[in-house]
């Protein structure tokens, strides 16, 4: 599987802290102190699958993918 350029974001306003992002793929986000979620580095060129499959599972629809390099 070839690897891609991307960038994830996770909206603070919304996300709701449930940790199945940072859970589930660590190698995208991280815990905040407050429990939320935080893309580990805006520009990936990591798993888009990942960075998909962690989409789908966050119950605030708090993370969204952003194709190439902004």
């Amino acid at each position: 599987m070839s690897e891609q350029v991307f960038s994830v974001t996770v909206d603070g306003d919304i996300c709701m802290g449930a940790g199945y992002c940072y859970g589930s793929y660590p190698q995208l986000f991280t815990e905040n102190a407050d429990g939320t979620s935080l893309a580990r580095d805006t520009t990936s060129t990591g798993s888009l699958t990942d960075a998909s499959k962690a989409s789908q599972i966050c119950p605030s629809g708090a993370i969204e993918i952003h194709r190439g390099k902004d």
